[in-house]
């Protein structure tokens, strides 16, 4: 079951008591512990439309595979040529005005969001961390979803959220297009060009604890994208020389699989 990101009800949700998690076949001990979304972790959850970051990349591992280090930027009226392009695009093809549906997402999986897992981690304080904490202690220990506008090197970088994503991960995503067909043999390269619009069906299957109790996140697992529209004029293919990493976010955990082994995601 699908359901669009503005439907989707957070305060409904019973979190789990903590998974300690354990080493996997290969030796790796997880950084994380987790809680899990006992409620509604299957359902689907329909994004905003999204731009891909121009830091998006592929990376290659040494026996070959890819690793995908994903970034996806929530668009905001600039008042510019572009952002006039992004509105009179979507108005024509969803009769919907983006900057409201970007806004309003951004507003619930932003600062919502993170009231809202401020609130469950003080009633379960001390289940998952050990001890009471404070509301202030609590927030400067969880680590957002979207990262906030930030400004850096005289430039101002749009809220983004991230995914790092292995061959094996990628390979279980659908892919479609505007009109909701599947695409087969999807181009991964040409899709998640720097600025091209897409959605993202996403589920939310837990909450990640560090086993140091250090900090705490969300974790959102993307199982679909739907290209929306190819970016015509801005962008280029990001080198491992321009490359920086310091613009993706937290990476996400090892996942641990039913048959013992760990499989980065």
């Amino acid at each position: 079951a699908c359901s669009d990101f503005s439907e989707f009800d957070f305060e409904s949700i019973q979190y789990g008591d903590l998974y300690k998690t354990k080493k996997g076949q290969s030796g790796m001990m997880p950084k994380y512990d987790k809680s899990y979304n006992n409620t509604s972790q299957t359902v689907g959850i329909v994004s905003a439309p999204l731009l891909v970051a121009p830091f998006s990349k592929c990376v290659k591992n040494e026996d070959g595979s890819d690793n995908w280090n994903l970034g996806f930027s929530i668009p905001k009226d600039n008042n510019d040529e572009d952002s006039k392009e992004l509105k009179e695009f979507y108005e024509e093809e969803y009769n919907e005005n983006i900057f409201d549906i970007t806004e309003s997402f951004y507003q619930k999986f932003g600062s919502d969001l993170l009231d809202h897992l401020v609130e469950k981690a003080l009633e379960k304080c001390d289940n998952w961390f050990g001890e009471s904490l404070e509301e202030e202690v609590l927030r400067e220990m969880l680590t957002p979803f979207i990262r906030p506008e930030t400004e850096k090197d005289d430039r101002t970088y749009p809220p983004t959220l991230n995914f790092r994503l292995n061959q094996k991960y990628m390979n279980d995503i659908k892919f479609f297009d505007k009109n909701k067909k599947i695409i087969k043999n999807p181009n991964l390269t040409e899709i998640f060009s720097p600025y091209n619009m897409v959605k993202i069906i996403f589920t939310y299957g837990n909450i990640d604890i560090d086993k140091g109790k250090a900090s705490f996140k969300p974790h959102f697992y993307p199982k679909c994208f739907q290209f929306i529209k190819k970016n015509e004029k801005r962008g280029t293919a990001i080198t491992n020389e321009n490359f920086e990493a310091s613009k993706i976010g937290f990476k996400l955990p090892l996942q641990e699989n039913d048959n013992g082994k760990s499989t980065k995601i």
